[in-house]
C-alpha cells in the first residue's frame, strides 16, 4: 500500500479510485507492516542509503512517466 500511495501521488491520483484489494486472496500470513532495520549495516561498513524509499520510488515514477507520454 506505501508504494501505492506514493506512486499514485507523485501523479496527482488517488490509488483507492483505480486499485482493487480482492481480500480473498489475502494470505493469512501476510504481514501488515514490515520494516528494514539497516543499523547493522550502518555500523559494520559505515554504510548511510543515497535515497530514500519515497524518493526511491518517486524517480522510477519519472521515469516511467517520461517513457510512457513519449
Amino acid at each position: 500500500q506505501d508504494i501505492l500511495e506514493i506512486s499514485f501521488n507523485y501523479a496527482g491520483l488517488d490509488w483507492q479510485k483505480y486499485v482493487e484489494v480482492d481480500q480473498n486472496l489475502k494470505r493469512s500470513v501476510d504481514y501488515v507492516n514490515l520494516c528494514a532495520d539497516t543499523t547493522k549495516i550502518k555500523n559494520k561498513l559505515n554504510w548511510q542509503p543515497k535515497m530514500s524509499f519515497v524518493k526511491i520510488i518517486e524517480t522510477m515514477m519519472a521515469h516511467d512517466l517520461k517513457y510512457f507520454n513519449q
